[in-house]
């Protein structure tokens, strides 16, 4: 497996197929005289800025975002997008999710949360 092709930028399910954003972050565990390993994988603006800026990381950590760890044993299965073993709705990251879901995305004209919500009223 190629971790930045395969997991990196990847969107996350859980094991409902409910989405929680996209892996920004990997940890690896480095012990000496073995190979290292995946310890966990991180979401959160925070941490995608970690990669872009770390002024832009000290911003958004003053501001309160705060990135979720998950340990890679929780990692169901690595494809198109990364599969959890787990209830995502319990996640920090599915609050963030939700948050940009209600305030940003449903305002964009056009949008399928908005046409759908529109259908329902």
């Amino acid at each position: 497996m190629k971790l930045t092709a395969d997991v990196l930028d990847q969107w996350v399910f859980d094991h409902c197929h409910r989405r929680s954003g996209k892996i920004d972050g990997i940890a690896l565990e480095i012990i000496p005289g073995s190979p290292p390993r995946i310890a966990y994988v991180e979401i959160g603006s925070d941490v995608l800025a970690r990669r872009l800026s770390k002024r832009l990381e000290r911003f958004l950590s003053r501001h309160g975002a705060k990135s979720t760890q998950i340990p890679w044993s929780k990692v169901e299965s690595v494809d198109i997008a990364v599969t959890l073993d787990m209830d995502v709705t319990e996640t920090p990251a599915y609050d963030v999710e939700m948050w940009l879901r209600e305030h940003l995305i449903e305002k964009i004209p056009g949008n399928a949360h908005q046409k759908h919500q529109e259908e329902s009223d």
